[in-house]
């Protein structure tokens, strides 16, 4: 059973996470739309979520993170639509199963002049654990595959 459940919801225009799942939360997404944000969804620890059916698109940092350190994460994406970096950095969850997603790997052109003028108030912001990367199309996070 889920502690937080999230349906038919618009997160838009922040420069942090638009879901950020802490400790041993049990979460599910369900359509809905995440855009204009810093990162899509955040997992950490011992987190068991569930994202279906969602739309993300125009992320700065990726859509996914799994934040670093020791973790047991258990994360389920199913017939997500991601436009823009999949993943924030290159560490995945523990236990992930991905099915029916579509990744599109753009760069949201929109997010280019704030990043190119304001890259160090939004590092601060975002704190990704990361050093600040700046990402020129079609380059970033790669698609993982093979699934």
């Amino acid at each position: 059973k889920a502690e937080i459940s999230l349906q038919k919801c618009l997160i838009e225009d922040t420069y942090g996470p638009g879901c950020n799942f802490l400790g041993r939360t049990k979460g599910e997404i369900e359509s809905c739309l995440f855009q204009r944000i810093g990162i899509g969804i955040a997992f950490d620890y011992h987190t068991k979520v569930e994202t279906r059916d969602c739309v993300l698109r125009d992320i700065l940092e990726g859509a996914f993170w799994a934040m670093p350190g020791e973790s047991q994460m258990e994360v389920k994406l199913t017939s997500n639509q991601v436009h823009g970096c999949v993943w924030c950095t290159n560490k995945r969850p523990e236990k992930l199963t991905m099915k029916g997603n579509n990744f599109n790997e753009t760069f949201p052109t929109q997010w280019k002049e704030v990043v190119l003028s304001h890259a160090p108030i939004l590092h601060d912001m975002i704190a990704c654990g990361q050093p600040w990367v700046q990402r020129d199309p079609p380059y970033g996070v790669k698609i993982a595959t093979g699934f």
